[in-house]
């Protein structure tokens, strides 16, 4: 039996960390394909913070360019997630997945946020126990600032650069070059350190909630099999880049510049960051606006 993996979300837009959690599900779990299902108007979020579901699905479509085992759900019908009924729940997408995917064995990616979510889903009762629930790990505990969804990549990067710092105040001034070399390897042992320490916490911290969890659907006599993909929290969110866009709008490259780096570079995949800078996606400009 075909084993494949559900990859759901507004993606607004798609990010690293969406393809790096399919990558790990695949890889760990060894699904033989993940099908990507961008919502088409998510009821539970105010539509005014949403891209038009046509540059959702075209940013979808060139996420999953980049793995051979990604797909586009219901793509080979001819059709989209447009097909679900307004609004879409996830019993429905069930019932869909069913009739156009048949004899398969389900296993849904979700984070954690949204698997805390799960006692409130409409019908849970059936999509619940339908699948088994894959889990990206998230640090539960938050940054001193208190925004939960920035607290990951407040954390790293407090960490990392507090120690880069660090590192090269501490070589500015070398007695050698050896001198250096020791030091900046002391440093980077060090910060490596850290990070698994970092991995180690968020999958216990994130294990711990998914008990939480399963003990409270237990109670509503609904039997949740879960487990918690082995790969560190990812500190990219939607939110965050499209506030960085709101801020500082994207530039198109000049002719012949390549490769170089803009504001989206380690957050999106190349061909996403273009696509957002042709079309002025999530920037500061009237909707009929057009690009400088």
């Amino acid at each position: 039996m075909q084993r494949s993996g559900i990859l759901g979300g507004t993606f607004n837009p798609p990010h690293w960390g969406h393809v790096s959690v399919a990558i790990a599900a695949l890889n760990q779990f060894h699904l033989d394909e993940v099908l990507w299902i961008p919502s088409l108007a998510p009821h539970y979020r105010q539509a005014e913070t949403i891209a038009d579901f046509g540059h959702r699905l075209e940013m979808v479509k060139r996420a999953i360019a980049l793995c051979p085992r990604f797909s586009l759900a219901f793509n080979e019908t001819g059709g989209d997630t447009s097909s679900l009924p307004y609004p879409s729940f996830a019993v429905d997408t069930r019932t869909l997945l069913e009739a156009t995917y048949p004899h398969r064995q389900w296993f849904w990616i979700i984070g954690l946020d949204a698997l805390q979510t799960l006692s409130r889903w409409y019908q849970r009762e059936v999509v619940i126990p339908w699948c088994d629930w894959l889990v990206a790990p998230r640090l539960t505990r938050q940054h001193p600032s208190g925004d939960p969804l920035t607290s990951v990549g407040l954390t790293l990067e407090s960490s990392l650069s507090e120690k880069i710092r660090a590192g090269f105040t501490a070589v500015e001034q070398p007695a050698s070059h050896s001198s250096t070399a020791t030091r900046l390897n002391q440093m980077l042992g060090k910060l490596a350190a850290e990070f698994n320490s970092l991995q180690s916490e968020a999958i216990a911290q994130t294990t711990q909630q998914c008990q939480h969890i399963a003990a409270l659907l237990r109670q509503q006599s609904i039997e949740l099999r879960w487990q918690v993909l082995a790969l560190p929290p990812i500190p990219i969110s939607s939110q965050q880049i499209r506030c960085t866009l709101a801020t500082h709008p994207p530039v198109a490259p000049a002719p012949g510049d390549g490769d170089q780096e803009t504001i989206l570079s380690g957050l999106v995949p190349r061909a996403i960051a273009d696509y957002i800078t042709q079309h002025y996606l999530y920037c500061p400009t009237p909707g009929d606006a057009q690009p400088p």
